[in-house]
């Protein structure tokens, strides 16, 4: 979509909002449809329904949020030595991870189309951005700007 291409060249803090708010996005499906979250998470085959189960005020979060990505979209340049920041990032969040039960073998689930338990895929996701926002700011924009970069 035109707002996921967009989204790597948002604003530090509409990237944040954004990661908190999937963050409860995937919780709120996770309590109710491991199915449902999995196809929201991954985007893959998403259908109305699964949007019709997200709580209103998060839809309507998410509207504003994309209006937002809109606006402050501009080209950006990665700084320099933004690299190393970004790859030391990624190592906490895969350490925090670890200690709370999720290791590689579940975020090598994160890449699957159809992974053998959507439950533990939703469960994933949610943990990835929670440790994703415990990240300050200045880390966290970059690693989000990283996940969605196209190319990748």
């Amino acid at each position: 979509s035109m707002i996921m291409t967009l989204l790597p060249q948002a604003d530090d803090a509409v990237l944040l909002d954004f990661a908190r708010l999937r963050g409860e996005e995937y919780r709120a499906l996770q309590g109710q449809d491991a199915a449902a979250c999995h196809k929201f998470v991954s985007g893959v085959s998403l259908d109305g329904n699964v949007i019709k189960r997200l709580p209103p005020d998060l839809v309507k979060r998410e509207l504003a949020l994309q209006e937002q990505i809109v606006l402050s979209a501009k080209p950006r340049d990665k700084a320099d030595g933004a690299e190393a920041g970004i790859k030391a990032s990624w190592e906490a969040i895969k350490a925090n991870l670890a200690q709370r039960g999720f290791g590689a073998e579940d975020l090598k689930l994160l890449a699957m189309p159809d992974p053998p338990s959507p439950a533990r895929y939703c469960a994933t996701a949610v943990e990835l951005f929670a440790e994703i926002v415990r990240l300050p700011g200045k880390d966290a924009a970059p690693v989000v700007r990283d996940m969605y970069a196209t190319g990748k």
